[in-house]
C-alpha cells in the first residue's frame, strides 16, 4: 500500500441502508490541481474528519483504502 499526504476539500458522511461511509474530496500535495473523490466505510477513517485536515490516504492501485490524520512534521 502506497501512502500520501494529501488534504480533505469536502467530507460528507453519509449512510446506506445503515452502513456509514465518507464521500471525501482531497487534493494530493503531489498533485494539488487534480482534485479525487472516493468514497469509504467510515470504519477506515479517523474519527471526526473536517476540511482542511491534513491527512495520510492509502492507495492501493489507486483506490483510496484508508485515511489518517497526518502527524505534525513541525
Amino acid at each position: 500500500m502506497k501512502s500520501q499526504r494529501a488534504t480533505l476539500i469536502r467530507v460528507q458522511l453519509i449512510d446506506i441502508h445503515g452502513q456509514k461511509y465518507y464521500d471525501l474530496t482531497f487534493t494530493l500535495d503531489s498533485k494539488p490541481e487534480a482534485p479525487k473523490t472516493s468514497r469509504i466505510g467510515a470504519e477506515s477513517v479517523y474519527s471526526n474528519p473536517q476540511e482542511g485536515d491534513a491527512i495520510e490516504v492509502g492507495l492501493i492501485l489507486g483506490q483510496l483504502t484508508s485515511v489518517k490524520k497526518a502527524e505534525n512534521t513541525n
